[in-house]
């Protein structure tokens, strides 16, 4: 993406996984989208849980699967997306989930990046939802656990989400829809 990108939301809170469905799904319009500069991504959100708001500790959704609808209507319109609220429960419940909907971007081309949703360190090892009562900590760096154990940053950044990032990564400066400067 460049400075001058568009990143387009949907309807629904920009689901994923009713991208495709119900009485008033996005891509029954943004198909028409024209960008002569092929410079727009759509702006998808993925919540795992049971109804997809990221409030519920149990992870029940595959992105693989639920995903699927989006990336085919993504290919047929030669469009691409960047997901840009992940959202998991926060303990080992999850670490399945949170691996598939990764390694489910990396196999799919059309899907340019993402971010992970969270509220910040206020939060500390008690976040307000989707803890296994275990309270990991956060994704921010130097998160403990409430029994001074490591947190997520350490056991699920580390262990699962690191080793799953792209290889080259763009730190700085203008970025391309490929990925390139």
């Amino acid at each position: 993406l460049t400075p001058t990108s568009i990143i387009d939301p949907g309807n629904s809170w920009s689901g994923g996984h009713a991208w495709t469905e119900g009485s008033d799904p996005t891509s029954a319009q943004l198909y028409k989208l024209k960008d002569p500069h092929n410079n727009t991504a759509f702006d998808i959100h993925e919540y795992i849980d049971t109804d997809y708001s990221g409030s519920h500790l149990q992870c029940v959704n595959l992105a693989s699967q639920k995903l699927a609808s989006v990336t085919a209507w993504l290919k047929k319109y030669q469009f691409k997306a960047m997901i840009t609220e992940i959202g998991v429960g926060n303990g080992t419940q999850c670490q399945s989930y949170l691996t598939d909907i990764i390694m489910y971007m990396k196999k799919n081309p059309e899907d340019i990046g993402w971010t992970a949703w969270a509220a910040g360190p206020f939060w500390g090892s008690a976040h307000p939802c989707c803890t296994d009562s275990k309270q990991y900590g956060s994704l921010e760096p130097g998160s403990k656990g409430a029994d001074g154990s490591p947190g997520l940053y350490t056991t699920i950044w580390f262990n699962q989400i690191q080793k799953l990032l792209p290889k080259t990564l763009v730190w700085k400066g203008v970025t391309s829809l490929t990925g390139g400067l």
